[in-house]
């Protein structure tokens, strides 16, 4: 690395006072430190834009498509830099080894396990995981200084800050608005949902219940990722008002500036009502308090004074507010125990698939074959990052994570780790830290065609309030990214507070939650003294990684990025066709995409429904050759959704439609065969047996109906959610004989009584 001396002159462009080879090291130096600020600005946009497009089990859609495109790139442009620049040294740590052996298993995992369930999810969820690495190595290289970390913290904690004054705005303005329209116009705000849900079904209840519980989600699919999200960024915004009110008694109006984002963090957290971030916020206060008692070896009754007070105005704000939820707090045990319903499961399915586990993305299509009668719901993720990187990696893979895990906080406490060093500060690192706050204020404006162009566009709320809030609180500390500390410890607290969220939540898969983790463990392991050494890797071998590089940006566009976006692009609007009754229109766009996505299996299956509805108004089942292309249109999605327990309930529901409108008896035994197949992926299901049960009571065969019907009805007892039991959901084509409507316990019950005759 060049002097400080070398870079000013170079800055200046003043290179006379210097010999013709000194000038040239310090003029590369310059272009180096410009191409770093470059890089600085990319990465930044793509850690703030990352939390504000869902990401939360969303299968084929893959929102961060984009992103992870973009992720790529950076990665190849500063390899292609490096070659230009004449840079052959990369920061190369044991702890980024681990992180390239990891998501080597990730795909590894995602090859072996891709055909096994459903093709398009797995290569999303494989390629989000590689996204993840990359943000990880990537802000191992560009993030040099200790400015430069606070900077980034900075713009995290403003953003935390923005999305909690959103999620406020939601609580007490629009969700109360959202409700009451709801309650006018039911359907119009369920198809604005995307959700398609009859009056009395489990679905539509489930929707209204959280509806009115209001509970904020700000950018977020779901309420706990916003809560996960924000939680680690609360510990740093108190670390941060805690050092300027103690350190720099100058600056006490920004130390109360820090303050009021931490109660606007911490009101967010309250408001989300989510047991595991509040917990993990608790341990992390109790933690600083502890490593602030151990730094100066007094109790300061005024800071904790202050302390108490302030977490009571929060809960007291809450209660006046009226959003305070007691159920939250007295239901706590059920939640653990639903918890322990939910790993017992994994475990299960751990045993049965040990070494490439389940594959990415393909969790949720596991889970039901192994799932409790008593659990409460068919999860996406296990609620604990371990298990969910053992179930769907394997062993190796969760061996290799821990190992990463060990190591980082091994760089955290190892000898000489205060987290600044003074040659930190070298470089221009001004126009750098110019860069982040450029590239952060990008990220946010450039989620609005990011999301639009993902079908998940922000709301309005984020750009007249979230954004103004957030930028106001980075010029407003900006004195501590200039002038202040940013101690590894409170890297090492934060880092540890995500990671108890994540022992009982989900969101180690999602690219909104999970983007912070991975800078925060960079950061710790830059922060460290062994972190700032670096590999010599020759000009031949950076030219071997950028063509590395190149075939990885190729593969990612053209298996993740073009496909997904055009295929979903052609949905879209095939279903806005079909909405307005335009099935021809809509059969074209579905067969467009199916060109453009030849792994997906939701075109397949929309095609499909447009065959079905066709079907049921032909005057023939025969009638041009519908039936054959419906039945093709299912296999092909079958086949690339394999263990999909939904689409078999709609294969035989559709069917059973048919059979409705035709009296074919063969279109009864397809019925019977869907059935059957969901009961295996879905065994513990009540619902299920009651429908097979019921289709075999329409089939003749009684022997097999009183057995599903005796089985459907055992689960039903078992299962202790009002929601789940039969007495409260109906039996597709349940009124094929009388015409009435009975629930599906009525109906079982009437099936044994048949058979008892």
């Amino acid at each position: 690395m060049a002097s400080k001396g070398d870079v000013d002159l170079a800055r200046k462009g003043d290179f006379r006072q210097r010999s013709g080879p000194e000038a040239m090291v310090a003029s590369r130096t310059v272009r180096a430190e410009r191409f770093r600020g470059l890089g600085l600005g990319w990465l930044t946009a793509l850690l703030v834009a990352a939390p504000l497009i869902p990401s939360e089990s969303l299968g084929e859609i893959a929102t961060g498509s984009i992103l992870t495109l973009a992720a790529v790139t950076l990665a190849v442009a500063g390899l292609a830099g490096c070659v230009f620049l004449g840079n052959v040294r990369l920061r190369l740590d044991w702890p980024d080894l681990l992180v390239v052996l990891f998501f080597t298993v990730v795909v590894g995992s995602a090859w072996s396990m891709a055909g096994v369930g459903n093709v398009r999810a797995t290569i999303n969820a494989a390629w989000q995981w590689v996204n993840f690495g990359l943000l990880y190595l990537l802000a191992r290289q560009f993030v040099g200084t200790g400015v430069e970390r606070r900077a980034l913290c900075l713009v995290m904690i403003g953003l935390a800050t923005g999305l909690s004054a959103m999620a406020a705005n939601q609580v007490f303005v629009t969700m109360p608005r959202l409700v009451a329209r709801y309650h006018e116009d039911p359907e119009s705000v369920l198809r604005e949902a995307g959700l398609e849900a009859a009056v009395d079904s489990p679905e539509r209840r489930l929707f209204q219940d959280r509806l009115e519980s209001i509970q904020p989600t700000a950018t977020f699919a779901l309420t706990n990722s916003l809560a996960g999200f924000v939680t680690p960024w609360l510990i740093l915004a108190v670390g941060v008002a805690g050092q300027l009110w103690q350190v720099e008694p100058k600056r006490k109006k920004q130390a109360m500036l820090a303050i009021l984002c931490c109660l606007l963090v911490g009101f967010c957290i309250l408001l989300t009502r989510s047991r595991t971030a509040t917990l993990a916020a608790v341990l992390g206060l109790v933690t600083l308090g502890w490593w602030h008692f151990r730094a100066t070896h007094r109790l300061d009754w005024r800071v904790l004074t202050a302390v108490c007070l302030l977490l009571f105005l929060l809960v007291a704000a809450v209660a006046v507010a009226g959003v305070l939820d007691w159920l939250v707090v007295f239901e706590a045990p059920k939640s653990v125990m639903y918890r322990v319903e939910y790993w017992q499961s994994t475990l299960a399915m751990i045993a049965d698939h040990p070494w490439w586990g389940c594959g990415p993305g393909n969790f949720q299509q596991y889970y039901p074959f192994y799932k409790l009668p008593e659990a409460s719901e068919t999860i996406a993720d296990p609620h604990n990052f371990l298990l969910e990187i053992w179930s769907t990696m394997g062993t190796p893979g969760m061996l290799v994570f821990v190992a990463f895990l060990v190591l980082v906080f091994r760089r955290s406490v190892s000898k000489g780790s205060s987290g600044e060093h003074p040659e930190d500060e070298h470089g221009s690192t001004q126009p750098n830290c110019r860069a982040i706050w450029i590239g952060g204020l990008f990220g946010a404006l450039a989620s609005l065609p990011i999301g639009m162009a993902v079908g998940f566009p922000p709301s309005m709320d984020l750009f007249w309030l979230g954004v103004p809030i957030s930028v106001a609180v980075i010029v407003g500390l900006n004195a501590w990214c200039s002038g202040g500390r940013l101690p590894l410890r409170l890297l090492s607290i934060a880092t540890i507070v995500l990671l108890v969220n994540l022992s009982a939540a989900g969101g180690i898969g999602f690219g909104g939650v999970a983007t912070s983790f991975w800078l925060l463990a960079a950061m710790i392991v830059n922060a460290s003294p062994r972190g700032q050494r670096s590999v010599d890797l020759g000009r031949h071998g950076m030219i071997v990684l950028t063509a590395l590089g190149l075939v990885v940006l190729a593969a990612c566009h053209q298996t993740l990025y073009s496909p997904v976006l055009a295929s979903q692009t052609k949905i879209n609007s095939a279903v806005a066709a079909g909405h307005r009754g335009q099935l021809e229109r809509a059969e074209s766009l579905l067969e467009q995409a199916i060109a453009a996505d030849r792994f997906a299996s939701q075109p397949w299956f929309h095609l499909a429904g447009v065959y079905h509805h066709r079907l049921l108004l032909a005057a023939t089942l025969d009638e041009s050759d519908l039936r054959v292309r419906f039945e093709e249109a299912l296999q092909q999605a079958q086949r690339r959704n394999v263990r999909s327990f939904a689409l078999q309930r709609q294969v035989g529901d559709w069917h059973l439609d048919l059979y409705r409108r035709f009296r074919d008896p063969d279109l009864l035994q397809i019925a019977v065969q869907a059935y059957r197949e969901w009961t295996e992926l879905y065994p513990n299901s009540n619902m299920a047996h009651a429908q097979l049960a019921w289709t075999y009571h329409l089939a003749g065969d009684q022997d097999r109906a009183d057995r599903h019907a005796t089985l459907a009805l055992r689960l039903n007892a078992i299962t202790p959610h009002k929601e789940r039991k039969l007495g409260e959901q109906r039996i597709h084509g349940g009124d094929l004989l009388d015409g009435t409507k009975a629930t599906a316990e009525q109906q079982m019950q009437d099936v044994r009584k048949d058979v008892n005759r």
